[in-house]
């Protein structure tokens, strides 16, 4: 327990003594390195939920399932996504009939160019992007320390700016996370709660998307555990509608 203890006090000094740039800069680097993320995450527009549920993140090569829920008043509709660096896939129950296919397949160049699209493909809730996202971030500052779940991490706030972070992402982050940062209108503010491995441990983003404020929340429950992440065979997906999907 001391050499434990030591340990901390050690690493909390360090990290003490990072400037909050280098703090964030060092987790979006460190994301890369990951094999793997769990996380739940929860969507909010103008103050009520429209979709919360689970993440399970594969990083070689990146493939990440999404379980959610998107509520619409009183009605709740599952909806499942599968996410590469190629394509979106989503299984919406209601569509299966319509489509003939459990799943329907979006290419991420279909899915970039339709920023009214973005509020059904939450790619915002994959903790890796999100790390790289505030690792883009044109303003940031500490704002203390905090306990989650037990485990001690620092929280720092700040400001993306949506055309420099479209600038800055890797290609596949770009294309992944475009759709939102293309719909935004002004600065995104986010809040990240990081540990004592720079780790990103939740994100919290606040965007004005189609003059509607969206806040998302992602909690990340688990880094670097086993996760197997199969793709739909191509028999069972359908390619999307022009228009694009709707689960209502």
């Amino acid at each position: 327990m001391l050499a434990a203890d030591g340990w901390w006090l050690v690493r909390s000094r360090a990290t003490a003594r990072e400037t909050p740039r280098a703090a964030i800069a060092e987790t979006a680097s460190q994301a890369s390195s990951l094999t793997s993320t769990k996380a739940t995450f929860t969507t909010q527009v103008a103050g009520v939920t429209t979709m919360f549920g689970r993440v399970r993140e594969q990083l070689r090569p990146r493939r990440v399932t999404l379980t959610m829920t998107e509520v619409d008043g009183a009605d709740r509709f599952p909806v499942s996504e599968l996410v590469t660096d190629t394509t979106v896939y989503l299984r919406i129950p209601a569509l299966a009939g319509p489509v003939g296919r459990p799943w329907l397949g979006v290419p991420l160049t279909e899915l970039t160019a339709d920023p009214a699209m973005a509020g059904l493909y939450q790619t915002a809730a994959i903790p890796t992007l999100d790390a790289a996202l505030v690792g883009t971030a044109s303003t940031v500052r500490a704002a203390g320390t905090q306990l989650l779940d037990g485990l001690q991490t620092r929280r720092y706030v700040g400001v993306i700016d949506p055309a420099t972070a479209l600038r800055e992402l890797s290609r596949p982050a770009r294309q992944l996370l475009a759709p939102e940062l293309a719909g935004a209108t002004g600065e995104l503010r986010f809040v990240v709660w990081i540990d004592g491995h720079h780790d990103l441990r939740k994100f919290q983003a606040y965007a004005l998307l189609r003059g509607q404020m969206v806040v998302t929340t992602v909690v990340v429950t688990a880094v670097n555990s086993r996760v197997h992440i199969s793709v739909p065979a191509t028999g069972l997906v359908a390619a999307a509608p022009a228009s694009g999907p709707s689960a209502s």
